[in-house]
């Protein structure tokens, strides 16, 4: 990522500096559905998110269902509403067209605050380019209304399209809330030395985790994602400049840059995504990783 990022992250209501009690206080205010109801009701909200950018476009549906603070990844991170509010309309809004729908989704005990994920393809009205493929992760909140709005959205492209059934079912989050919070935190977690070895990333996957990294197919499984890692990289540093908890401690996420070193020595430097849920042991696991558009240093 460029030097950019940390001024524009500054600008953000969550920024570097972890205003945790801000956010905790704002999801408080919220309604407590049962799980099962919000994850039916995040579901629901997707699908008319997709169904509204078929009808009106791209622009007009992201923007009316982003909340305020809500981040998209270009592959830098943005304000979406502020951005995408001053660029000027498209003549045609269909002429680009984003069809997707979540493969799966769950949410914290709390029921404001939860992720959904699956399949997109993009592609042009014109026919001009051959539609792309790929995998989108979007996290939701619930606000004081009881609607549900975007508060951060990620995807990477995949080389072939991805049936929707591979990406299910979500990873469990727990079915009820931490007595207290699990340390350490998610973003100290990434700064730690053990985390700068492909092993110790491993280790820090949920058994049910995923990895999506930009132009790959997606990794599912613990076990598969250690076998990976050790086979295409040799060393890691995290650099998380944003962590965001939910109130009942079940669920976060982290977001900031990585440089990766591979075994024959390349090292490139990406945007992540990490999303988090806490185990039946009270610790912090990856549920999913999303590694963004790589650049070569």
């Amino acid at each position: 990522m460029s030097d950019d990022l940390s001024s524009l992250l500054a600008r953000l209501p969550c920024d570097a500096r972890f205003a945790l009690a801000a956010i905790t206080s704002a999801l408080a205010a919220c309604a407590t559905p049962a799980p099962d109801t919000a994850v039916t009701s995040l579901i629901d909200a997707e699908r008319t998110f997709a169904a509204m950018a078929a009808e009106q476009g791209v622009r007009a549906s992201f923007l009316a269902n982003f909340a305020d603070d809500g981040v998209a990844f270009e592959p830098e991170p943005v304000r979406l509403r502020e951005v995408w509010g001053a660029r000027p309309a498209p003549a045609d809004p269909k002429a680009l067209r984003l069809q997707w729908a979540p493969a799966a989704a769950a949410v914290a005990a709390s029921g404001d605050l939860g992720f959904t994920t699956g399949p997109f393809t993009l592609s042009f009205a014109s026919g001009a380019r051959p539609p792309r493929h790929g995998i989108f992760t979007s996290v939701w909140r619930r606000d004081a209304a009881g609607n549900w709005k975007v508060v951060l959205d990620a995807g990477v492209g995949t080389p072939i399209e991805i049936p929707a059934t591979e990406l299910a079912p979500a990873p469990s989050l727990p079915a009820r809330a931490q007595s207290a919070a699990p340390a350490p935190a998610p973003a100290t977690i990434e700064r730690e030395p053990a985390m700068t070895a492909p092993a110790g990333l491993a280790r820090q996957f949920a058994a049910d985790g995923r990895w999506y990294r930009e132009g790959e197919s997606p990794v599912i499984g613990a076990a598969r994602i250690d076998t990976l890692l050790a086979s295409v990289l040799s060393r890691l540093a995290f650099v998380p400049v944003a962590e965001i908890v939910a109130r009942t401690r079940d669920f976060a996420y982290t977001f900031g840059h990585l440089t990766a070193t591979a075994g024959d020595g390349t090292v490139t430097r990406r945007g992540y995504v990490h999303l988090w849920k806490c185990d039946d042991a009270g610790e912090w696991k990856i549920a999913v990783a999303i590694w963004l558009t790589p650049g070569k240093d």
